[in-house]
């Protein structure tokens, strides 16, 4: 028999055995078994977490739907992270090693591309892309963070971790925030909110630390600019912050605030600065902030 027969012949055995496999699947999905599969994972995996998963779904031809997903820190103020969907379908080309995610959450899209090598123990996630996201909902599931912050968050990355360590990998990215308020904790040059239209974070994570590489701000009453480290940020109302910056008041909020005109006076004639310097300390819950007197 023709080399080209067999060939051709074991193609199409392969491509049989592969459109009955899914199917038989698309058919015969135990939805119920696997949303509880699932489930219990997550929570092996993240540990000490619970996971609810409202409903399953298989799509044709080899992708996997969840909806309604809510990942909860017990004991932590019920601390949440909820996904309203998530797709994970496999890279064909990586021969089912690399699955693309795309999920809705908070109003906006993540997206991203996790790698499980076979002969690995660690686990990739790459081209990291948020965009959207809503940040007063976000941290309405984040209570114990105690925090009035609205805006528009964007942030890219990628991550690498154990996975007997999923939390303590390594990382890098760029966080941003548009066109939002942060509320603060204790009065700062007069005001007790700051209205911005931008903040950019660049940083990286490794050993349970976060560093603050390059940050700045544009702002309305002040621009501001920033360097430090976010140390053990699990769980991350206890993080410690040690970060330093300066703030620049803006000329119209100099015109309109006394109090601020004679503190920069003060400060140009003790060390010829036009900035104010910062520091904040304690922890993420509660941060401690230091001026110049």
């Amino acid at each position: 028999m023709p080399k080209t027969l067999i060939s051709w012949r074991s193609f199409w055995y392969l491509l049989y055995a592969l459109v009955l496999t899914v199917t038989l699947l698309y058919v015969r999905f135990p939805k119920e078994k696997f949303r509880s599969f699932c489930e219990y994972r997550i929570e092996q995996f993240l540990g000490d977490t619970q996971c609810r998963i409202s409903k399953v779904n298989y799509v044709f031809p080899l992708t996997v739907v969840f909806e309604n997903m809510k990942i909860e820190a017990p004991g932590s103020g019920q601390d949440r992270v909820q996904v309203d969907r998530l797709q994970l379908s496999p890279r064909l080309s990586t021969l089912f090693t690399s699955w693309g995610v795309v999920g809705n959450l908070y109003s906006g899209t993540l997206k991203a591309i996790v790698t499980v090598p076979s002969d690995d123990d660690f686990f990739y996630v790459k081209k990291i892309n948020g965009k959207g996201l809503d940040v007063a909902k976000v941290l309405l599931d984040l209570p114990s963070l105690a925090r009035e912050i609205t805006g528009v968050l964007t942030f890219t990355g990628e991550y690498k971790a154990e996975f007997r360590h999923p939390l303590g990998g390594f990382g890098n990215g760029l966080v941003r925030v548009d066109n939002g308020t942060l509320r603060l904790q204790e009065t700062v040059l007069t005001v007790d909110a700051i209205d911005f239209q931008l903040i950019r974070i660049d940083g990286e994570y490794g050993n349970n630390t976060l560093h603050l590489l390059d940050g700045n701000m544009k702002g309305k009453q002040f621009d501001a600019e920033f360097t430090g480290i976010l140390q053990s940020p699990f769980p991350v109302t206890d993080g410690r912050l040690d970060v330093t910056g300066s703030l620049a008041p803006r000329e119209k909020f100099i015109r309109e605030s006394p109090k601020v005109r004679k503190l920069l006076r003060r400060l140009r004639q003790n060390t010829g600065e036009s900035t104010v310097s910062f520091k904040l300390g304690g922890t993420l819950y509660k941060p401690t902030l230091r001026l110049p007197r």
